[in-house]
């Protein structure tokens, strides 16, 4: 007996240092394999997205190098599916983070964020009014108009030095025209 123990203990071992046979395909799934299967199940293949798990967005904009992260529960779509799975429903996205009760998925896009994208902030500074995408504190130079500042109402020329947050380019345009008025 002591001898048979000794060959099956030596069989197994050399059967894992040169690969053959493959044992995977004689284990129930459940342990790693299946017959027929030869690639083992990885861990985040057993876990399922359900809608007790938190999903984290995560998207950089290059346009502006900002970076937005939202938080949501799982939609409907996304239940039951694994980390192959979710990589088909989000082929435009990188699953960063796979784990029980959390999902990350990452991407890049062109463009600026939506915070950018959506206000201008317009602010006098000498002879002319600069204009920035964004709101303070987080601002980049979009352009700038020649203005003399006498020509302004008193009003007009302290809140432009202060500096007026407007919605998008028609924001500035409307505040442009109402300067002469």
């Amino acid at each position: 007996m002591g001898v048979f123990l000794a060959s099956l203990v030596l069989g197994v071992a050399l059967a894992f240092v040169t690969g053959l046979p493959d044992v995977n395909r004689f284990l129930p799934k459940w342990l790693g394999g299946a017959p027929g299967d030869n690639t083992p199940a990885g861990p985040s293949e057993r876990v399922l997205v359900d809608a007790r798990w938190t999903v984290v967005y995560t998207t950089t904009y290059r346009g502006c190098g900002d970076t937005v992260v939202e938080t949501a529960s799982p939609p409907a779509e996304m239940h039951g599916l694994g980390l192959d799975g979710l990589r088909q429903l989000y082929p435009d996205w990188t699953v960063s983070v796979f784990e029980k009760g959390r999902v990350q998925l990452t991407r890049s896009v062109d463009g600026l964020c939506p915070e950018m994208d959506r206000y201008r902030f317009l602010r006098l500074e000498n002879d002319r009014i600069n204009v920035y995408l964004g709101r303070p504190p987080k601002l980049m130079y979009k352009e700038f108009f020649t203005i003399d500042p006498t020509a302004l109402r008193a009003t007009d020329r302290d809140r432009l030095a202060a500096g007026v947050v407007v919605e998008g380019d028609e924001g500035v345009a409307e505040l442009l025209e109402g300067l002469g008025e």
